[in-house]
This record gives structure tokens, C-alpha cells and sequence, in this order.
């Protein structure tokens, strides 16, 4: 019987020590799925450490968007920029330089002023300045295009409307023969001054003729057809008349028109 008790004794040890080792079991399969969540959650932050990277490089990426935009309109507005300051100076008359030329001496001589002033030297033959406008000048204007423009129209310079004194009469005559360039005026003015011994100062002759190219560029629609009409006498006043008087030195200049 002692027997029997000790062997039913041991099997409930043994059931005990079963169990335990059971309930150890539990645990360590416990601690694993905590060690695997633990690593999916590692996982995860992986995840986001690799969201965040691309969060960061999607920054990245909008910043150098940001920089490179920022660039080309700054860009742009540079370019505009340098196209709104060339317009200006054409209509500051900045870029007829000739005028500076005639600081030293202006038109202050006796025979500049004069002749400006309306004294008479054509004779009869004056008819070959109007002879080659004639045959030579067969449209009165031209197209032109540019980026701007599809088609913008450049009137060619006439010489209409009466003027007040012989200086001006060749002065636009000379205009409409040379397609109001400077030079060309100087060439063709000086070319009767030359022809009736007049010794006129280059420097104030290169004030008017400027002055003319100026008002050509500026007032082309106002003034190419008729430089005596109060549309041209207006904007040559705008943008012309105050560096042609300039650089004559005068303190006041008769008008060319009667």
C-alpha cells in the first residue's frame, strides 16, 4: 500500500513537473511573438525611416524645383528687364551719342545762328534735291517684323508742310533724300553749304541732323509724313527738342514750320 502511494505520489510530480514545463514553453513562445512583434515594429520603423527619406528627398526634389524656377525668372525678369531699359533709352534719345558732341561749341557761332535764324541763301536751282526725291522715292513706307510685332509699318521721311526759312527747307529736304539718316543728312546739307561757300560748324549741323534721326525713330507715324503738324511738333517736343537745344547752345530755336 506504501507502494501504491508513492507511485500515485510521483506521477502527480511528474504531472506538476510537466506542466511547469509546459507553462515554460507558453513563456518562451510568449517572448518569441514579443521578439517578432518587437521586429515587425522595428520593421515598421524601417518603414518609416524610408518614408521619411523620401519625404526628405521630395523636399529636396520641390527645393531644387523652387531654386531652378527662382533662377529662370529671375532670369526672365533680367532679360525684360533689358528689354524694357533698351526701349527707354531710345525714347530718352540715350543712344544719339552725336549730341554730345556738340557740347564745346554748340550753335553759337554768327553764321550758324543766322542761318538759323532765317536768313536766305538758296537761289532757284534748289529744284535737284526734290528732282531726286522724286525719282527715287517710290513708296512711303516700309514693313518691317520683329518679335514683337507681326507687322509693324516704318513710314519713309517726306518733306510736306511748308517751313519757315532755308536752313530747315534743305535740313528736311536732305531728310526725305537719305531716309532721315544722320549722316547721310550731314553729307547731303553739307553738299549745298560747300556749294555756296558757307562755312557752317559741323558740330552744330550734327545737332539738327541728329535731331532729325531722333524724330524719325520716335515720332515715325507723327512726324515722317508731315514735320509740320502739331502731332510731330508734340512728341518731337517729348522726346527730341529739349537735347537738340542742348546742343546748340541756343536759348531758343525758331520754328521750322510758318
Amino acid at each position: 500500500m506504501l507502494d501504491n502511494f508513492i507511485h500515485h505520489f510521483a506521477k502527480k510530480v511528474s504531472n506538476n513537473v510537466s506542466v511547469t514545463n509546459i507553462d515554460d514553453k507558453v513563456n518562451n513562445i510568449n517572448v518569441t511573438n514579443n521578439k517578432n512583434v518587437t521586429n515587425n515594429k522595428n520593421v515598421t520603423n524601417n518603414k518609416n525611416v524610408t518614408n521619411n527619406k523620401n519625404v526628405t528627398n521630395n523636399i529636396n526634389d520641390t527645393n531644387n524645383k523652387n531654386v531652378t524656377n527662382n533662377i529662370n525668372d529671375t532670369n526672365n525678369k533680367n532679360v525684360t528687364n533689358n528689354l524694357n531699359n533698351n526701349m527707354n533709352n531710345v525714347h530718352s534719345n540715350n543712344i544719339f551719342n552725336i549730341f554730345k558732341k556738340g557740347e564745346a561749341e554748340g550753335c553759337t557761332g554768327e553764321i550758324e545762328q543766322k542761318l538759323i535764324n532765317g536768313q536766305k541763301f538758296l537761289k532757284n536751282d534748289f529744284h535737284e534735291i526734290n528732282v531726286y526725291n522724286n525719282n527715287n522715292i517710290e513708296e512711303n513706307f516700309v514693313n518691317l517684323r520683329n518679335g514683337q510685332h507681326s507687322d509693324y509699318i516704318m513710314y519713309m521721311f517726306q518733306s510736306k508742310g511748308i517751313v519757315s526759312n532755308d536752313f530747315y527747307r534743305i535740313l528736311y529736304e536732305c531728310a526725305q533724300a537719305s531716309s532721315a539718316k544722320p549722316y547721310l543728312v550731314d553729307v547731303c546739307v553739307n553738299k549745298y553749304f560747300k556749294k555756296y561757300k558757307i562755312k557752317f560748324s559741323q558740330t552744330c549741323l550734327s545737332c539738327f541732323s541728329t535731331f532729325i534721326g531722333c524724330t524719325f525713330i520716335s515720332c515715325n507715324k507723327e512726324c515722317s509724313k508731315n514735320q509740320c503738324n502739331d502731332e510731330c511738333k508734340a512728341c518731337s517736343d517729348n522726346h527730341c527738342f529739349k537735347k537738340l537745344l542742348e546742343c546748340t547752345k541756343l536759348e531758343s530755336l525758331p520754328d521750322p514750320c510758318k
